[in-house]
C-alpha cells in the first residue's frame, strides 16, 4: 500500500512526520486508484443501510457481493497492526462454533451463529475494501456520505410519519419511529456514527454551513422521536466525547470560533425541542418513557439470569440460547455473551472491545478526525450495549471496522498507511 497524501494537519503539534515526503517528493495518486474500486457497489450498500425489516437485507447481499468481489481480484489481507483485530475475532467464532454442541436446538444455534459470523464478516469486508483501495481516507469520506443521506431520508420520513402523514405511518411502531427498522431501539442508534460526523464536519469546515446544521437537527429529532432511552444517553455521550477528542487532538483546530459554530445548531435543536415539547401527547409520552418501565425488572432479572448462568455453563449454552432458556431476551449484548459463550467468549469480546478502543484513541492523538468519531461512536454504542443486544448490529461492526483503519497511525508503526490523511473531505 502506497502512503496516502498529508494533509494540513499533522499530529498534535502539527509539524511534519519524519517518514512523511515533502509535497514535491510525493507520488503523485494512481489514476486506477483515483477513484474507489467497485465504489458505486460500496455507495450502494450503505446507501440502503437503513432498509432492515427483511433478511437478508439489501446491505447484507451487497456487502457479500463486494467482498466476493474483492476476494477474487486478490485475497482479502489485513495489514501486520489489523492482524490482532482478525485473531481476536477469528478466537471469538470459534468459540461460537463450538458452543453450538452445548445447544439444546442445533438449528436454532446455528442460524444465530451464521448470523455472528455474518456481521464479522462487515467488520473484515469494510477494512480489507479499505486496505485493497489505498485509500482508507476517501472510503471513509463516501461511506459517511452515504450513511448519512440514508439516515437523514429515514429521519426525515419518519418524523413526518409521527407529526401525521398518514401514508407513512407504517414507519411507526407504538407511536415511536422505527423507520425500515424492525424496532425503535436500533433506528434511534443508527442515526448516531452520521450525527457525529456532521458535528465533525460542521466544527472542521471552512464555513458554516446552512445543511449541516439541517441535516444535524433532523437526525437529532430522528434520534429523539425514536423515545430509546439508550440512544438518547449514546447520543449524548458520544456528541460530547467527541467535542472533548476534537478539542484535545485536533492540532490546527482553532477550538473558540469552531465550538461558536455550534451556538447556532443550539439555539435551532433548542428552538425545534420547544415546539415538539408543545404538543400534550409527545410530551406525556416523553415523561413516561423518561421513567423506568414495567418491563424493565423482567429485563434486570433476565440478565442477573444469565450472568449468573456462567456458574452452571461456564462455557456457554450455546448461540440464541438465551430467549428459548430464559423465555425472555437479556437485552444485553453482555449478559447474553456471558449466558451464550461462557468465560471464553465473554474474555475474547471483552478483549476485541478493549483493543479495537485502544487502537481508535491511538490514532485519535494522532490527529486523526475518522478515529475521534469512530471512538466517540464506540463509547456511546458500548454504553448502548449494556441494555440492547447489539451483537447483530450491522453498524455496530462498521463503526468497529473504523476504530482499524490505516489512518493518522502513530510513527512507531511500520504498517503501510495513510499518514494523518485528510478524514473529512469537503464535498
Amino acid at each position: 500500500m502506497t502512503a496516502g497524501p498529508v494533509s494540513a494537519a499533522q499530529g498534535t503539534s502539527g509539524r511534519a512526520s519524519p517518514r512523511t515526503l515533502p509535497v514535491a517528493e510525493r507520488r503523485p495518486i494512481r489514476p486506477e486508484t483515483a477513484r474507489l474500486l467497485y465504489q458505486p457497489l460500496f455507495v450502494l450498500a450503505f446507501l440502503l443501510s437503513s432498509v432492515v425489516f427483511i433478511e437478508p437485507a439489501p446491505f447484507d447481499l451487497l456487502t457479500v457481493m463486494l467482498g466476493v468481489a474483492l476476494f477474487l481480484r486478490r485475497p482479502l489481507r489485513l495489514l501486520p497492526f489489523q492482524r490482532p483485530a482478525g485473531v481476536l475475532l477469528g478466537a471469538f467464532l470459534l468459540v461460537n462454533f463450538g458452543t453450538v454442541m452445548a445447544s439444546d436446538h442445533t438449528v436454532h444455534a446455528l442460524r444465530y451463529l451464521m448470523i455472528t459470523v455474518f456481521v464479522g464478516l462487515v467488520f473484515l469486508t469494510v477494512i480489507a475494501y479499505a486496505n485493497a483501495t489505498e485509500r482508507p481516507e476517501r472510503v471513509v469520506t463516501v461511506m459517511m456520505r452515504a450513511w448519512v443521506v440514508t439516515a437523514v431520508l429515514t429521519a426525515l420520513l419518519g418524523s413526518l410519519a409521527y407529526f401525521g402523514v398518514s401514508p407513512l405511518s407504517f414507519l411507526l411502531r407504538f407511536g415511536r419511529i422505527q423507520g425500515l427498522f424492525k424496532d425503535p431501539n436500533v433506528y434511534g442508534p443508527f442515526l448516531i456514527p452520521p450525527l457525529l460526523y456532521l458535528v465533525a464536519r460542521l466544527l472542521t469546515a471552512h464555513r458554516l454551513q446552512a445543511r449541516h446544521l439541517a441535516a444535524i437537527l433532523v437526525l437529532a429529532l430522528g434520534v429523539a422521536l425514536s423515545f430509546s432511552r439508550a440512544a438518547w444517553i449514546n447520543a449524548v455521550v458520544a456528541t460530547a466525547l467527541l467535542l472533548i477528542l476534537m478539542a484535545l487532538f485536533r492540532a490546527r483546530l482553532a477550538v473558540r470560533p469552531a465550538f461558536l459554530r455550534l451556538v447556532p445548531l443550539l439555539l435551532l435543536v433548542g428552538a425545534s425541542s420547544l415546539v415538539v415539547l408543545a404538543q400534550p401527547s409527545t410530551r406525556a409520552f416523553l415523561e413516561e418513557r423518561s421513567r423506568l418501565q414495567g418491563y424493565d425488572s423482567e429485563r434486570f432479572a433476565t440478565q442477573a439470569e444469565a450472568v449468573s448462568s456462567l456458574l452452571a455453563s461456564p462455557l456457554g449454552i450455546g448461540p440464541g440460547e438465551v430467549e428459548l432458556t430464559f423465555n425472555y431476551a437479556t437485552h444485553s449484548s453482555y449478559a447474553r455473551t456471558a449466558a451464550e459463550y461462557g468465560v471464553p467468549g465473554l474474555l475474547l469480546l471483552f478483549a476485541f472491545l478493549a483493543f479495537s478502543v485502544f487502537m481508535a484513541l491511538r490514532s485519535a492523538r494522532a490527529g486523526s478526525v475518522v478515529h475521534m468519531l469512530a471512538l466517540a461512536a464506540l463509547v456511546g454504542l458500548l454504553i448502548n450495549s449494556a441494555v440492547v443486544d447489539t451483537i447483530h448490529w450491522r453498524h455496530f461492526w462498521v463503526v468497529l471496522a473504523l476504530c482499524w483503519l490505516p489512518i493518522g497511525l502513530p510513527e512507531d508503526d511500520d504498517a503501510p498507511r495513510a499518514v494523518n490523511a485528510p478524514a473529512l473531505e469537503t464535498p
